[in-house]
């Protein structure tokens, strides 16, 4: 079976000069510590933690999503997601990676569309409203905890969408995903008989693609997810060794380390050569930030550390970023996104324009010229001694999809070892949280709403 890559020869020193390239002794240099961490992380699976690694076996959870979601082609032709984050980029890295760009405008197919509401932007939510029929409408209602202020908005508002027009036959348009013991949305699942999926307890959200989270509804629309837990599952596998040098997670988070530590580089960009992984590069941002920016470490001791992720479609983004990337500040690495074979084969026409500027074009396909903007971009990186590295994608597939899903989770909890954080916790995520719920009024949150709404009247002299 065809497997994901890691080619990391323009990280190196002597690649790109001292500078900005690690050397062998850097490596060497976190040998035992790398060692050391695979061990950890064998032992802490036999202890039965780091749920996330068991998602891709749990072929119990598959086989109800698929059943379900047989039901779900049959009976419905849309499925609507609400949730936010983790609840929502999984699915939507899956559903931009194996379905074509134009699926949802297909006249005629067999299984349902698919929209995620990601956001509460009430245009956003309106637009779809207005243009989907409750009565052929499933609604996927994503919340680990279940009381996500911005996922109950939006259930709450499209309950009453859907009772308008169904009246109490309104449950069989709702399926929750969220905690299997606890929660607002685990009550009412329970009190009104709505089918429901749980996100396992132990796993967050970031970590949740491979669970019904990310499963369930890129299964209504026909998402082989067998093959992407298959393809998790053998790259597990291949990052089981203690060996850097044979182990593609352990490697690429020790770059990540060694580049920020030694080398001051502190933002990362995910150059996808292709649209259909673009969503990944999405998913790969959460991933990061939410695992990696930490301002303790696991002692207690302020460190104020994190990798900022930045995300980069080419060649779009050669005309828009690549200008910064090559001469301004030396302070990121570069993770390209290649594709072997993109499946398609499209040829540009010869005799159409015989402008003898152009003509040379003529015979090559489509994915030769991205590729030569890729090997281009890479060479002018490398040139100007910026570091990068390539993950090769033979085909786009459910398979590889699900091997870049495992091995890039792997990758950020080894990171969160060398960098002595814990990569599974976002304790900068709750005041926010709090925040808001204050704001909104909700209970047992006075105080809270005191204190901000004074520190606002504080700031409203200093605004223009």
């Amino acid at each position: 079976m065809e497997t994901i890559s890691l080619d990391y020869n323009f990280m190196l020193a002597e690649a790109i000069g001292e500078d900005h390239g690690l050397k062998e002794s850097d490596i060497d240099s976190v040998r035992k510590k790398a060692t050391k961490f695979i061990k950890e992380i064998s032992k802490q699976r036999k202890a039965g933690e780091l749920d996330y690694l068991k998602l891709p076996y749990d072929r119990q959870t598959q086989e109800k999503i698929l059943n379900v979601a047989e039901d779900i082609r049959r009976n419905y032709r849309n499925v609507v997601v609400l949730g936010i984050g983790g609840s929502a980029l999984g699915a939507s890295a899956l559903f931009q990676a194996l379905k074509p760009w134009v699926y949802n405008v297909y006249p005629l197919k067999s299984y349902p569309r698919l929209f995620v509401l990601d956001n509460i932007d009430p245009k956003y939510i309106a637009d779809v409203a207005e243009i989907l029929d409750p009565r052929e409408t499933i609604l996927c209602v994503v919340s680990k905890s279940g009381s996500t202020t911005e996922t109950v908005a939006q259930y709450i508002f499209f309950k009453k969408w859907v009772m308008d027009i169904c009246g109490s036959d309104y449950k069989r348009h709702f399926i929750f995903i969220t905690d299997p013991e606890k929660g607002p949305l685990r009550e009412i699942a329970e009190r009104d008989g709505i089918i429901s999926f749980p996100v396992p307890p132990k796993v967050g959200g970031r970590y949740s693609v491979l669970s019904s989270v990310g499963l369930f509804p890129t299964a209504c629309v026909g998402v082989d997810i067998y093959a992407v837990c298959e393809g998790a599952a053998h790259m597990d596998d291949i990052c089981r060794t203690d060996v850097i040098d044979e182990n593609p997670a352990l490697m690429y988070a020790a770059l990540n380390f060694l580049m920020y530590s030694k080398k001051k580089k502190d933002i990362s960009v995910i150059f996808s050569y292709s649209n259909k992984l673009y969503g990944l590069a999405d998913w790969y941002r959460q991933l990061l930030a939410e695992s990696l920016g930490k301002k303790y470490d696991e002692d207690g001791k302020e460190v104020v550390v994190g990798i900022t992720p930045v995300k980069a479609l080419g060649v779009t983004d050669q005309h828009s970023q690549v200008q910064l990337y090559v001469e301004g500040p030396n302070d990121k690495t570069f993770t390209f996104l290649k594709v072997e074979d993109y499946d398609v084969t499209l040829y540009i026409p010869k005799d159409v324009e015989d402008h003898k500027d152009l003509k040379f074009l003529e015979n090559h396909t489509f994915s030769e010229i991205i590729e030569a903007e890729r090997v281009g971009t890479e060479y002018a990186l490398k040139k100007a001694q910026r570091p990068s590295c390539t993950i090769s994608f033979p085909k786009i597939t459910p398979y590889t999809v699900g091997q870049f899903f495992l091995l890039m989770e792997l990758s950020v909890n080894l990171m969160g070892k060398f960098f002595k954080v814990n990569p599974f916790d976002q304790p900068g995520v709750e005041e926010g949280k709090q925040a808001a719920f204050a704001l909104l009024g909700r209970p047992g949150y006075e105080k809270k709403r005191e204190e901000i709404v004074g520190d606002i009247e504080k700031d409203l002299s200093f605004r223009i």
